[in-house]
């Protein structure tokens, strides 16, 4: 299903709020800072510890990724949406 470009728009100003929260970037911080600690703690024998934290640490980046792209694709929207608006008004 395809969105428009107000749920697009929408969705990317929730999407900047969230991780500009002083909250949410403590705890990305905080949690790959942790991840990276513990990984330098393993022993380099323990491969299936380094692989969960390798994959703690993808999934991080990965939720981010996602995030940035619904920011984006919503500036996309409100570009397009402000085109609009002014082919719109000059037609007025």
């Amino acid at each position: 299903m395809s969105k428009t470009p107000e749920q697009a728009a929408h969705e990317a100003q929730q999407a900047e709020r969230l991780m500009e929260h002083p909250m949410i970037v403590e705890f990305f911080a905080a949690y790959d800072a942790e991840i990276i600690a513990k990984w330098k703690l393993t022993p380099a024998r323990d491969a299936d510890a380094r692989e969960f934290l390798w994959g703690l640490m993808q999934a991080s980046e990965r939720f981010k990724q996602i995030m940035q792209r619904y920011m984006e694709d919503g500036k996309l929207a409100r570009r397009d949406l402000e085109t609009k608006r002014k082919g719109f008004l000059s037609a007025l």
